[in-house]
C-alpha cells in the first residue's frame, strides 16, 4: 500500500505502539477499515487523538470477503460498543452505500 501511495513522505508504523509524531502534527486522522484489526485499540484511539485535532472513524458494517473476517478481531457491533466506550463524545452515523453500510464515528475536538 506504501508503495502505491505518491505522497512524499510517507510514515510506517506499528498502530498498537505509540507513535513517533509530534502532538497535533495533523488537523485530521483518518481511520478507514482499520479498527476492528487492531488488537488494543484504546491506544491507537488514544494516539490518533494526540497526533490530530479530529479523528474520523470508517469502518464496514459487513466483512468485506471470508479473508477480511478470518482477521478481524471485533465483530461490527462489538467494534461500535468498543469505539462508543472509547470515544464517549464522538458521534456515530451509518451511511448506506449500495448492500454495504458503513459505521462513521466523528471525534471533533477542533470546534
Amino acid at each position: 500500500m506504501l508503495a502505491s501511495n505518491p505522497a512524499k513522505e510517507k510514515i510506517q508504523a506499528d498502530l498498537e505502539q505509540p507513535l513517533k509524531i509530534t502532538d497535533k502534527a495533523f488537523d485530521t486522522a483518518l481511520l478507514i477499515f482499520t479498527a476492528n484489526y487492531i488488537n488494543n485499540l484504546a491506544i491507537l484511539i488514544s494516539e490518533a487523538q494526540r497526533i490530530s485535532k479530529r479523528l474520523i472513524i470508517i469502518q464496514s458494517t459487513s466483512p468485506v470477503d471470508s479473508y477480511h473476517l478470518l482477521q478481524e478481531k471485533y465483530t461490527p457491533k462489538e467494534l461500535e460498543i468498543k469505539l462508543k466506550h472509547l470515544l464517549p463524545k464522538a458521534k456515530f452515523s451509518r451511511k448506506k452505500i449500495g448492500k454495504k453500510e458503513l459505521l462513521i464515528c466523528l471525534d471533533d475536538r477542533a470546534l
